[in-house]
């Protein structure tokens, strides 16, 4: 029996950071999922990877809307 994984869609907030000189995201619907980068792009894919690595242990795929 092959297992299916599960699909989520969760919304990410970006903001530049003046205090920090970044950009800041942030996953309201993952408590803890927030991260930094020096580009959009690059905050962006940050958080994706900090939040997917906590869910595929659990076969969960994450969806970004942006």
């Amino acid at each position: 029996m092959v297992k299916k994984n599960k699909t989520y869609k969760y919304q990410i907030d970006i903001g530049w950071s003046q205090e920090d000189d970044c950009y800041v995201v942030n996953v309201p619907e993952l408590k803890g999922c927030k991260t930094h980068g020096n580009t959009i792009e690059l905050a962006v894919t940050s958080s994706q990877e900090a939040c997917r690595r906590g869910w595929e242990s659990n076969n969960i795929v994450l969806v970004w809307l942006m």
